[in-house]
């Protein structure tokens, strides 16, 4: 394993002299990424984790579990959204949503960095609010414009919008994205052993987040020289076939990769065979 900071993911790059391979960690984030997630993962405690680190997060918040001291305004649940309670909702989406802000200083002795909470009413839809920590500036009403059909049947209207909801419905598709692409991947068996689904779960997690980086490589953003046509480009079928065939041929005698030495196929071996390793 490598040593991966709390706030920077870390890539390997490899360099071979006398027949022997290091390793050499290098920054990909200059700064701390911004996550955006489910209402499933919504709480202080998530908030607070993420600000401490210096992370954006945005997401939205169940009803269930809102701030104690907030005043119950637009957070009422469902079953009671009825009468004035409903008109004073649907009404809202004409007026600025409301912003409740929660400073939290930084904390030298434990390490933990100075963040900020917000929570954002998601006015027409009062129930389920959008919750965040260090994931926006600003907030104002603004108007967003959908549609739906083609020809004569295509249809135009305008949805209330704000900072927060569209930090979050601009980037929350991915995570479906995600979910596709790991059901084309495939690695599942069929075992008793329960261990066995988390841990290809997570492969196919990689094998997903690895195909990400070829394309990032590939438009040349990251190094001019590595930019490939997207009609040349290889599809998510054809990376998976590459990767297969690259794991069918590699060897763990072959050393390239850090853990190798703890197979059995290298820690059975002579001493002079693994010094030469």
């Amino acid at each position: 394993s490598f040593p991966v900071h709390n706030t920077q993911l870390g890539y390997v790059v490899s360099d071979t002299v006398g027949g022997h391979t290091t390793f050499t960690p290098r920054k990909i984030y200059q700064s701390p990424p911004h996550i955006t997630a489910d209402n499933h993962f919504s709480g202080d405690d998530v908030l607070d984790y993420a600000g401490k680190k210096g992370y954006g997060l945005t997401q939205t918040r169940r009803r269930d579990r809102f701030p104690k001291d907030l005043k119950p305004y637009l957070h009422h649940r469902k079953e009671k959204m009825t009468g004035d309670v409903a008109k004073r909702a649907k009404a809202m989406r004409y007026e600025n949503p409301i912003v409740a802000i929660a400073q939290v200083p930084e904390n030298q002795e434990a390490n933990e960095m100075a963040y900020t909470k917000t929570i954002t009413s998601f006015q027409s839809t009062g129930c389920t609010n959008i919750s965040g920590v260090n994931d926006i500036k600003s907030l104002s009403l603004s108007v967003s414009q959908k549609k739906r059909g083609k020809g004569f049947q295509e249809q135009f209207w305008g949805i209330e919008q704000n900072e927060s909801r569209k930090t979050y419905l601009s980037t929350y598709w991915a995570v479906d994205s995600l979910d596709h692409m790991l059901q084309l991947a495939g690695i599942k068996i069929i075992s008793w052993k329960y261990w066995h689904s988390p841990f290809l779960h997570a492969v196919s997690m990689a094998v997903v987040a690895s195909y990400d980086i070829y394309i990032e490589c590939c438009e040349g953003e990251l190094e001019s020289d590595w930019y490939i046509p997207i009609s040349e480009r290889m599809d998510f079928r054809d990376f998976r076939l590459l990767l297969s065939k690259q794991m069918l041929r590699y060897n763990p005698t072959d050393n390239l990769i850090p853990g190798d030495d703890k197979f059995r196929v290298v820690t059975q071996q002579k001493k002079k065979k693994k010094r030469s390793l």
